[in-house]
C-alpha cells in the first residue's frame, strides 16, 4: 500500500518547501532535496559532477550536502536495476503523523472528486487539486465542487473561480455552512 508521500497527487516539492523549519535544512539542502524529487519525478540520472557544475558549487560541496542529509536520514542512496537511485522517503517521515495528517482528508478529497466527475482525475486536475489543498480550507474545496455540481459546472476552471471569488469574499467553511455567500 502507497503511502500518503507516494500518491500521485502528493505534491512532495510543496510539503519540503512548507516543510523547511520541521526539516531544519538550509537553503542549499532545500534546493538539493528540491532537485533530486524533480529527478526522480522525469527519471533523470543525479549525476554529482554534473549537479554541481549547474548548482555553481564545488562537487565537493554539493557531496558535503548530500551526506548531511544522509546522516540525518532525509537522503538514502540504493542500487536499483544497476542505476543509483536517490531516496528521499526519510524527508516524508519527518513528521511522525504524516499518515494520520489528513490522509483520510487528501483520499476522500481526491475519490470525490472523481466520483462526481465520473472517471480518474488527470495529472494536472491533480496537481491543481493539490495547489488549491495547499491554498484553501480542504472543507471549503468540498463545498466548491458541491456548487459546481449542483449548477452542472463540472469543469476545474469553473470550480477555480468558484474559490478565487470565495477567498476574495474571505468567505470561510463555517459562513458557507451558515448560508454567508
Amino acid at each position: 500500500m502507497n503511502t500518503l508521500y507516494q500518491k500521485t497527487y502528493f505534491n512532495r516539492r510543496n510539503f519540503i518547501l512548507s516543510e523547511i523549519a520541521a526539516l531544519d535544512i538550509s537553503a542549499e539542502e532545500t534546493f538539493i532535496l528540491l532537485y533530486i524529487d524533480y529527478c526522480n519525478e522525469f527519471n533523470i540520472n543525479f549525476d554529482l559532477e554534473q549537479t554541481a557544475k549547474q548548482c555553481k558549487m564545488t562537487a565537493m560541496h554539493l557531496d558535503q550536502l548530500l551526506n548531511s542529509l544522509m546522516n540525518r536520514g532525509y537522503v538514502e542512496i540504493k542500487m536499483q536495476n544497476r542505476q543509483v537511485i536517490y531516496c528521499l522517503d526519510g524527508v516524508f517521515r519527518v513528521k511522525e503523523n504524516l499518515e494520520v495528517l489528513s490522509t483520510n482528508e487528501y483520499t476522500n478529497l481526491f475519490e470525490l472528486y472523481e466520483s462526481e466527475f465520473a472517471r480518474p482525475l488527470t495529472s494536472l486536475e491533480s496537481q491543481r487539486l493539490s495547489e488549491w489543498m495547499a491554498t484553501y480550507d480542504l472543507q471549503l474545496i468540498e463545498y466548491a465542487l458541491r456548487e459546481a455540481v449542483v449548477y452542472e459546472k463540472r469543469s476545474f476552471d469553473y470550480i477555480d473561480v468558484i474559490l478565487i471569488n470565495w477567498k476574495e469574499k474571505q468567505l470561510t467553511a463555517k459562513d458557507y455552512e451558515e448560508g454567508k455567500r
